[in-house]
């Protein structure tokens, strides 16, 4: 649910209008309120009700079909997100393209999972979990170029650097590589 591929797309005059809630069931948090009748939602005892990944409101599962017609507003720190309706991967997964959401400035997050007595491990789980994972990247796997390639179009995002001196240096260095100085 990362990407356009995954997203059941309502389209207007080819601009996406409406982005889906992606419900998953289960694993809610306790405390948990239902966003259309407002009651305690989930159960210590077994999977029920569901969360959005995006937005993370709760519903009953006799709710939900309520929630069918509301736009997922991506939730308090939909700025930062790239909505998986603006990511498109070609159907071989070689080529991955990102269109910048009116309005946002996306997140773009590298991670140095070496860094830290090996934290940064952590600090991805919980990044991809808060943003789309396909602006979180392992600068291990490939080095920080994918990332700011896939962001390169954009005409304003910010970029946030989880390591040591020697991976904001290696980040910048591709900044510089790349003319993204805007």
């Amino acid at each position: 649910w990362t990407n356009s591929s995954n997203v059941p797309i309502q389209e207007v005059d080819g601009e996406v209008s409406q982005m889906p809630h992606q419900f998953v069931e289960g694993n809610l948090r306790s405390g948990s309120q239902c966003a259309v009748c407002k009651k305690s939602c989930g159960s210590t005892k077994r999977l029920q009700d569901w969360r959005c990944l995006w937005c993370r409101h709760t519903v009953h599962e006799e709710c939900r079909s309520q929630m069918a017609s509301v736009e997922c507003g991506l939730g308090t720190i939909s700025l930062s997100v790239l909505p998986p309706t603006h990511v498109y991967i070609s159907p071989d997964s070689a080529v991955i393209e990102a269109s910048q959401p009116q309005g946002s400035s996306p997140l773009l997050v590298f991670v140095n999972t070496k860094s830290g007595d090996n934290q940064g491990v952590q600090f991805m789980r919980r990044l991809q979990r808060l943003l789309n994972p396909a602006q979180v990247f392992d600068i291990q796997v490939g080095g920080p170029s994918l990332g700011l390639r896939l962001f390169r179009l954009f005409p304003n995002f910010r970029v946030l650097i989880c390591g040591g001196d020697g991976t904001i240096g290696w980040v910048m260095t591709e900044v510089d590589k790349l003319g993204l100085h805007s």
